[in-house]
């Protein structure tokens, strides 16, 4: 792992690099875009590193939080929902029947607002941590705000600790991600922490971390089996081809 240093010419209050890396930069000390660290908002972070620019505001993590939420509700029983409505509103059988036939999606919603905040502690617009949503949040983010992009794929790694067959399982799913022809950006990690990883023109890996004050030139593949005894499940969200920003 090599430490490519930020320019400070561009750095500001809430950026490292605050310069515009749609397209893949040249050389062996690339300028990337990268955000400094606030707060857990690491998803924001590592998403915007991966576009290049600042283009998700925080809101938009909120806004689509509940809808996983509701999409899995929207599938259990409804004796289920009846039990949830109860627990979670204090609904009756009959409120549920009546507001269950008038707005089904309002009353879904509801729950959905009710079981987030009984799982996270808060409702979604409280958040202080971008990293404690899910990567399908991550991914209707994306399709909201760049409908234009490849499809935005999320892949999860199993915890590999002692099974060396899930180890080289992880380790040919990141191989496959890093032949000629695919993504040339991508972002990994857990809801502790998200990282972005950036190709530049020539080819080469690099590491762009919220957290770090530099650049690091490795590649996905070395930077998990570096981590891989971290002991958790980890995701890989990324484009399914090169992005063609023109």
């Amino acid at each position: 792992m090599k430490e490519v240093f930020f320019n400070p010419k561009y750095e500001t209050k809430k950026q490292r690099c605050n310069i515009d890396s749609r397209k893949k930069p040249e050389g062996h000390n690339p300028l990337f875009y990268c955000e400094k660290q606030e707060k857990r908002h690491c998803m924001k972070h590592s998403m915007n590193a991966l576009l290049g620019y600042d283009a998700i505001p925080l809101e938009s993590f909120a806004k689509h939080a509940l809808t996983p939420v509701k999409e899995n509700i929207a599938q259990v029983p409804r004796s289920e929902k009846v039990q949830m409505a109860e627990a979670y509103l204090s609904y009756d059988q009959e409120r549920f029947n009546k507001e269950y036939e008038e707005n089904a999606d309002k009353l879904l919603t509801s729950l959905a607002r009710e079981q987030y905040q009984l799982f996270n502690g808060v409702y979604p617009e409280e958040s202080d941590s971008t990293a404690g949503f899910s990567p399908d949040t991550a991914k209707l983010v994306m399709k909201e705000l760049r409908p234009d992009l490849p499809e935005f794929n999320v892949d999860w790694l199993e915890d590999p600790t002692g099974n060396d067959n899930v180890l080289k399982k992880n380790k040919q799913q990141i191989e496959n991600l890093m032949k000629e022809g695919g993504p040339d950006r991508l972002i990994y990690g857990n809801d502790v922490h998200l990282v972005a990883f950036r190709k530049n023109v020539e080819g080469d890996w690099f590491l762009v971390d919220s957290e770090n004050t530099t650049l690091q030139r490795i590649d996905p593949l070395q930077y998990y089996e570096e981590y891989k005894d971290a002991g958790a499940s980890n995701v890989i969200m990324h484009f399914g081809k090169e992005v063609p920003f023109d």
